[in-house]
C-alpha cells in the first residue's frame, strides 16, 4: 500500500536525516563565516577519504595531495554558491572527483622525463670532438666547431621583387 501523496511519513531514519541536515547547516555556516575550527574539523574528518578518492584518478600520492588541496581551495572559494541541494560532503567529493578526473586525463596525455628511455646513459649530448681539449693553449674546453647560428636563414633568399624600404627598415625583411 502506498502512502497518500503529500502525507508525511515518520520513518526511523527521519530523526537521523534531520540531525545530518542540521550538522550540514552548521558546517556550511562555519565555512561561510571563515571559522577555522570548522575547516580543521572537516579536514581531519574527510582528508583521508579524499586522498583515497583522488588516488583512484591520478598517478601518484603527491599529485593526489595537490588535487585535494586544490579541492579545498575551490570549496572555500565557492562555498557561497553552495545551494544545499545535496549534502556538503557530496558537494565536496563531487568537486574532488571532477578535479581528479581532469588532472588524471591531463597526466595521461604527458609522459614524465623519468619514463623516457636512454636518459640514464653516460653518452654526452654533444660529441666530445666538437670541443677543444682541456690542455689546449688557446681556450681549453671551448668549441672547436661551434654550432651553426640560428640567426642566419638555412635556405637561400628567394629571387623576386625586392622588399620595400619600410619593410627593410622595420626589420620585417
Amino acid at each position: 500500500m502506498y502512502p497518500l501523496e503529500g502525507a508525511r511519513r515518520e520513518s526511523p531514519d527521519g530523526a537521523a536525516a534531520e540531525a545530518a541536515a542540521a550538522e550540514d547547516r552548521r558546517l556550511v555556516a562555519g565555512l561561510r563565516g571563515g571559522d577555522e575550527a570548522v575547516y580543521a574539523e572537516l579536514l581531519g574528518r574527510w582528508h583521508p577519504a579524499m586522498l583515497r578518492v583522488a588516488r583512484m584518478y591520478v598517478r601518484d600520492r603527491a599529485t593526489a595531495e595537490e588535487v585535494v588541496q586544490e579541492t579545498w581551495l575551490a570549496v572555500l572559494r565557492g562555498i557561497d554558491r553552495f545551494e544545499e541541494r545535496s549534502s556538503l560532503k557530496t558537494w565536496v567529493f563531487r568537486i574532488l572527483t571532477n578535479r581528479a578526473k581532469t588532472r588524471g586525463a591531463r597526466e595521461a596525455r604527458s609522459v614524465p622525463f623519468s619514463a623516457l628511455g636512454g636518459l640514464d646513459t653516460d653518452e654526452p649530448a654533444v660529441p666530445a670532438d666538437r670541443f677543444l681539449s682541456s690542455d689546449d693553449p688557446r681556450t681549453p674546453g671551448a668549441w672547436a666547431t661551434p654550432p651553426r647560428s640560428l640567426a642566419r636563414p638555412r635556405f637561400p633568399r628567394l629571387r623576386g621583387p625586392r622588399p620595400s624600404r619600410a619593410m627593410t627598415a622595420s626589420g620585417a625583411w
